[in-house]
Protein backbone atom coordinates (compact mmCIF):
# COMPACT_ATOMS: atom_id res chain seq x y z
CA UNK A 1 0.00 0.00 0.00
CA UNK A 2 2.82 2.39 0.93
CA UNK A 3 4.60 1.66 -2.34
CA UNK A 4 1.43 2.36 -4.35
CA UNK A 5 0.91 5.66 -2.53
CA UNK A 6 4.54 6.61 -3.11
CA UNK A 7 4.25 5.95 -6.84
CA UNK A 8 1.00 7.94 -6.98
CA UNK A 9 2.65 10.91 -5.24
CA UNK A 10 5.60 10.75 -7.64
CA UNK A 11 3.23 10.69 -10.61
CA UNK A 12 1.42 13.81 -9.37
CA UNK A 13 4.70 15.60 -8.69
CA UNK A 14 5.91 14.73 -12.19
CA UNK A 15 2.86 16.52 -13.58
CA UNK A 16 3.27 19.61 -11.39
CA UNK A 17 7.08 19.73 -11.33
CA UNK A 18 8.34 17.73 -14.34
CA UNK A 19 11.65 16.05 -13.66
CA UNK A 20 14.61 16.82 -15.90
CA UNK A 21 17.93 15.08 -16.44
CA UNK A 22 20.66 16.61 -14.28
CA UNK A 23 23.09 16.20 -17.17
CA UNK A 24 21.22 17.50 -20.22
CA UNK A 25 17.87 18.84 -18.92
CA UNK A 26 15.87 16.37 -21.03
CA UNK A 27 12.45 15.61 -19.45
CA UNK A 28 12.35 12.38 -17.47
CA UNK A 29 8.59 11.91 -17.16
CA UNK A 30 8.61 9.00 -19.60
CA UNK A 31 11.47 7.07 -17.98
CA UNK A 32 12.04 5.33 -14.67
CA UNK A 33 15.44 6.99 -14.30
CA UNK A 34 15.06 9.53 -11.45
CA UNK A 35 18.01 11.85 -12.11
CA UNK A 36 19.90 11.00 -15.30
CA UNK A 37 18.55 10.00 -18.70
CA UNK A 38 19.90 6.83 -20.27
CA UNK A 39 22.14 8.76 -22.67
CA UNK A 40 23.79 10.81 -19.89
CA UNK A 41 24.14 7.80 -17.60
CA UNK A 42 25.96 5.93 -20.36
CA UNK A 43 28.16 8.98 -21.04
CA UNK A 44 29.60 9.13 -17.51
CA UNK A 45 33.32 8.32 -17.84
CA UNK A 46 33.59 5.69 -15.13
CA UNK A 47 37.06 4.86 -13.83
CA UNK A 48 37.16 1.09 -13.86
CA UNK A 49 40.37 0.08 -15.62
CA UNK A 50 43.86 1.32 -16.52
CA UNK A 51 44.11 3.30 -13.31
CA UNK A 52 46.44 3.69 -10.38
CA UNK A 53 45.40 1.28 -7.66
CA UNK A 54 46.78 3.65 -5.02
CA UNK A 55 45.09 6.97 -5.89
CA UNK A 56 42.48 6.01 -8.49
CA UNK A 57 43.93 8.19 -11.24
CA UNK A 58 43.58 7.05 -14.83
CA UNK A 59 47.02 5.89 -15.94
CA UNK A 60 46.80 6.87 -19.59
CA UNK A 61 50.36 6.94 -20.90
CA UNK A 62 51.56 5.57 -17.56
CA UNK A 63 49.83 2.20 -18.09
CA UNK A 64 52.14 -0.66 -17.29
CA UNK A 65 54.04 1.01 -14.43
CA UNK A 66 53.13 -1.70 -11.92
CA UNK A 67 49.55 -0.51 -11.37
CA UNK A 68 50.60 2.84 -9.95
CA UNK A 69 51.04 6.35 -11.34
CA UNK A 70 54.28 8.32 -11.29
CA UNK A 71 53.02 10.64 -8.55
CA UNK A 72 52.30 7.76 -6.17
CA UNK A 73 55.66 6.20 -6.98
CA UNK A 74 57.43 9.45 -6.08
CA UNK A 75 55.43 10.51 -3.00
CA UNK A 76 53.79 8.26 -0.41
CA UNK A 77 50.27 9.05 0.77
CA UNK A 78 48.83 8.25 4.18
CA UNK A 79 45.78 6.46 2.81
CA UNK A 80 46.03 2.89 1.62
CA UNK A 81 43.85 3.22 -1.47
CA UNK A 82 41.57 5.74 -3.14
CA UNK A 83 38.80 5.10 -5.64
CA UNK A 84 36.70 7.53 -7.66
CA UNK A 85 33.42 6.87 -9.42
CA UNK A 86 34.21 8.73 -12.65
CA UNK A 87 36.33 11.34 -14.35
CA UNK A 88 35.48 14.98 -13.58
CA UNK A 89 34.36 15.79 -17.09
CA UNK A 90 31.30 16.08 -19.30
CA UNK A 91 28.01 14.95 -17.79
CA UNK A 92 29.53 14.02 -14.44
CA UNK A 93 31.17 17.43 -14.07
CA UNK A 94 27.84 19.15 -14.68
CA UNK A 95 26.10 16.94 -12.12
CA UNK A 96 28.73 17.60 -9.45
CA UNK A 97 28.76 21.35 -10.03
CA UNK A 98 24.99 21.47 -9.67
CA UNK A 99 25.21 19.44 -6.48
CA UNK A 100 28.04 21.46 -5.00
CA UNK A 101 27.33 25.05 -6.02
CA UNK A 102 23.63 25.11 -6.94
CA UNK A 103 22.80 23.34 -3.65
CA UNK A 104 20.87 20.55 -5.38
CA UNK A 105 21.47 18.11 -2.53
CA UNK A 106 19.02 15.59 -3.96
CA UNK A 107 21.76 14.77 -6.50
CA UNK A 108 23.68 13.08 -3.69
CA UNK A 109 21.54 10.02 -4.41
CA UNK A 110 22.78 9.25 -7.95
CA UNK A 111 26.31 10.40 -7.08
CA UNK A 112 26.47 8.04 -4.09
CA UNK A 113 25.02 5.25 -6.22
CA UNK A 114 28.01 5.47 -8.57
CA UNK A 115 30.42 5.72 -5.62
CA UNK A 116 29.00 2.64 -3.93
CA UNK A 117 29.25 0.66 -7.16
CA UNK A 118 32.95 1.54 -7.33
CA UNK A 119 33.55 0.65 -3.66
CA UNK A 120 31.97 -2.77 -4.16
CA UNK A 121 33.72 -3.45 -7.47
CA UNK A 122 37.09 -2.55 -5.95
CA UNK A 123 36.60 -4.76 -2.90
CA UNK A 124 36.67 -1.97 -0.32
CA UNK A 125 33.14 -2.97 0.69
CA UNK A 126 32.21 -6.64 0.85
CA UNK A 127 29.45 -7.70 -1.52
CA UNK A 128 30.32 -11.13 -2.88
CA UNK A 129 33.33 -13.41 -2.93
CA UNK A 130 36.85 -12.03 -3.40
CA UNK A 131 37.27 -14.32 -6.38
CA UNK A 132 34.69 -12.20 -8.24
CA UNK A 133 37.03 -9.20 -8.19
CA UNK A 134 39.48 -8.70 -11.08
CA UNK A 135 41.93 -6.99 -8.70
CA UNK A 136 44.93 -8.73 -7.14
CA UNK A 137 44.13 -10.48 -3.85
CA UNK A 138 46.29 -8.06 -1.87
CA UNK A 139 43.97 -5.18 -2.85
CA UNK A 140 40.82 -6.92 -1.60
CA UNK A 141 39.69 -5.36 1.67
CA UNK A 142 36.12 -6.55 2.13
CA UNK A 143 34.99 -4.45 5.08
CA UNK A 144 35.20 -0.95 6.50
CA UNK A 145 33.94 0.14 9.90
CA UNK A 146 32.77 3.68 9.12
CA UNK A 147 32.69 6.54 6.64
CA UNK A 148 34.03 10.00 7.50
CA UNK A 149 33.43 13.15 5.46
CA UNK A 150 36.24 15.60 4.79
CA UNK A 151 35.42 18.59 7.04
CA UNK A 152 35.03 22.05 5.54
CA UNK A 153 36.35 25.16 7.21
CA UNK A 154 33.56 26.92 9.12
CA UNK A 155 33.63 29.99 6.86
CA UNK A 156 33.47 27.95 3.68
CA UNK A 157 30.66 25.74 4.99
CA UNK A 158 28.67 28.80 6.08
CA UNK A 159 29.10 30.38 2.67
CA UNK A 160 28.16 27.20 0.76
CA UNK A 161 25.34 26.29 3.11
CA UNK A 162 26.31 22.64 3.57
CA UNK A 163 29.25 20.24 3.50
CA UNK A 164 28.96 18.27 0.25
CA UNK A 165 31.26 15.52 1.55
CA UNK A 166 29.06 14.99 4.62
CA UNK A 167 25.94 14.68 2.45
CA UNK A 168 27.67 12.08 0.25
CA UNK A 169 29.00 10.18 3.27
CA UNK A 170 25.52 9.95 4.77
CA UNK A 171 24.06 8.67 1.51
CA UNK A 172 26.84 6.08 1.06
CA UNK A 173 26.38 4.97 4.65
CA UNK A 174 22.63 4.66 4.21
CA UNK A 175 22.99 2.54 1.10
CA UNK A 176 25.53 0.18 2.66
CA UNK A 177 24.36 0.14 6.26
CA UNK A 178 27.72 1.49 7.43
CA UNK A 179 27.90 4.17 10.17
CA UNK A 180 29.15 7.68 9.46
CA UNK A 181 31.46 9.40 11.95
CA UNK A 182 30.29 12.90 11.16
CA UNK A 183 31.98 15.49 13.33
CA UNK A 184 34.87 13.20 14.27
CA UNK A 185 37.28 15.34 12.25
CA UNK A 186 37.87 19.06 12.31
CA UNK A 187 40.07 21.53 10.47
CA UNK A 188 42.68 23.08 12.70
CA UNK A 189 43.71 25.48 9.95
CA UNK A 190 41.45 27.41 7.56
CA UNK A 191 43.45 26.69 4.43
CA UNK A 192 43.04 28.96 1.39
CA UNK A 193 41.67 27.70 -1.91
CA UNK A 194 44.08 25.35 -3.65
CA UNK A 195 43.04 26.24 -7.17
CA UNK A 196 46.13 26.87 -9.26
CA UNK A 197 48.56 25.35 -6.76
CA UNK A 198 51.03 22.64 -7.73
CA UNK A 199 50.91 19.16 -6.21
CA UNK A 200 53.80 19.94 -3.86
CA UNK A 201 52.21 23.22 -2.79
CA UNK A 202 48.93 21.48 -2.01
CA UNK A 203 50.62 18.87 0.17
CA UNK A 204 52.58 21.57 2.02
CA UNK A 205 49.48 23.75 2.39
CA UNK A 206 47.48 20.97 4.05
CA UNK A 207 50.14 19.52 6.35
CA UNK A 208 48.67 19.38 9.84
CA UNK A 209 45.38 20.97 8.74
CA UNK A 210 43.15 18.28 10.29
CA UNK A 211 42.76 16.54 13.62
CA UNK A 212 40.49 13.98 15.25
CA UNK A 213 38.42 15.44 18.06
CA UNK A 214 39.36 13.93 21.45
CA UNK A 215 35.88 12.49 22.05
CA UNK A 216 36.00 10.67 18.70
CA UNK A 217 39.33 8.92 19.21
CA UNK A 218 37.74 5.81 20.70
CA UNK A 219 35.65 5.43 17.52
CA UNK A 220 38.70 5.79 15.28
CA UNK A 221 41.36 3.70 17.04
CA UNK A 222 41.85 0.26 15.51
CA UNK A 223 39.23 0.82 12.79
CA UNK A 224 39.24 0.56 9.02
CA UNK A 225 37.87 3.88 7.83
CA UNK A 226 36.82 5.35 4.51
CA UNK A 227 37.13 9.09 3.94
CA UNK A 228 34.51 10.57 1.59
CA UNK A 229 35.11 13.59 -0.64
CA UNK A 230 33.53 14.98 -3.78
CA UNK A 231 36.51 15.57 -6.07
CA UNK A 232 39.97 14.04 -5.80
CA UNK A 233 42.72 16.00 -7.54
CA UNK A 234 46.23 15.46 -6.17
CA UNK A 235 45.16 13.49 -3.11
CA UNK A 236 46.70 16.08 -0.79
CA UNK A 237 43.51 16.69 1.22
CA UNK A 238 42.75 12.98 1.49
CA UNK A 239 46.31 12.25 2.57
CA UNK A 240 46.22 14.98 5.25
CA UNK A 241 42.93 13.62 6.62
CA UNK A 242 44.30 10.08 6.56
CA UNK A 243 47.39 11.25 8.43
CA UNK A 244 45.23 12.69 11.21
CA UNK A 245 43.25 9.45 11.43
CA UNK A 246 46.37 7.30 11.52
CA UNK A 247 47.81 9.47 14.30
CA UNK A 248 44.60 8.83 16.24
CA UNK A 249 45.12 5.07 15.89
CA UNK A 250 43.13 4.12 12.78
CA UNK A 251 44.10 0.70 11.48
CA UNK A 252 43.72 1.62 7.81
CA UNK A 253 42.31 4.53 5.81
CA UNK A 254 40.71 4.39 2.37
CA UNK A 255 39.24 7.16 0.25
CA UNK A 256 36.08 7.28 -1.85
CA UNK A 257 35.48 10.24 -4.17
CA UNK A 258 32.69 11.08 -6.55
CA UNK A 259 35.14 12.16 -9.25
CA UNK A 260 38.82 12.16 -10.16
CA UNK A 261 40.27 15.30 -11.66
CA UNK A 262 43.43 14.46 -13.58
Amino acid sequence: MRRVLGEAVEAVLDLVYPRHCAGCEAPLATTREPFLCGVCRAAVARIDRDRCLRCGRGLGLHTGLKNSCRDCRSRATHFRRAVAAAEFEGVWRRVLLRFKFAREQVLARPIAEFMVERLIADGIVLDGAPSASPLPDRWWIGVIDAFLPVPLGSKREWKRGFNQSAVLARECGRRLGIPVLEGALEREVETPSQVGQSRSERFANLAGAFRVRPKAREHVAGKRLCVVDDILTTGATASAVAHALKRAGAKAVFVAAAARKS
